[in-house]
């Protein structure tokens, strides 16, 4: 192989890095986000166990700016639970718990999908940078 194309070739797979690791950035920011997401599950689930067991509730409400005001919730026969673009429906703490369980079963799905692909992505990559090693070295040794 020629001078100039090693030197292509090189240049080619230097992109393809830089690529990958955008790619790779991308998906690591992914994973975070639904790991974030399956965590709020999580303490959703626990809030609502432990207020199916109570008869009423002291919490702060956020209302902006930093701020939180002092509250009580009385009827604990109910949450909303918003299902998706902008849809809430009111449901008994039972659905509200089969409601988490499902959607955390399609959190998880979607979270090893995301580590299965980083993983795949982080190994092309290693090959990558392997590969361009073996050009530089070659191309000094001739």
């Amino acid at each position: 192989m020629s001078k100039v194309d090693n030197e292509q070739e090189l240049q080619n797979k230097i992109i393809q890095i830089r690529y990958l690791e955008n790619y790779l950035t991308d998906l690591v920011n992914k994973e975070n986000f639904i790991a974030a997401s399956l965590n709020d599950l999580e303490n959703a689930e626990a809030t609502i166990d432990t207020l199916s067991k109570e008869k009423s509730f002291d919490t702060l409400v956020y209302i902006g700016g930093g701020m939180y005001a002092p509250s009580k919730i009385d009827n604990l026969s109910k949450v909303l639970v918003n299902v998706g673009s902008n849809v809430v429906i009111e449901k008994s703490f039972n659905d509200a718990q089969t409601y988490l369980k499902e959607r955390k079963i399609e959190v998880r799905r979607a979270l090893n999908e995301l580590t299965q692909q980083r993983q795949q992505v982080a190994y092309a990559l290693q090959a990558l940078k392997e590969n361009v090693e073996n050009i530089i070295k070659e191309s000094q040794s001739e």
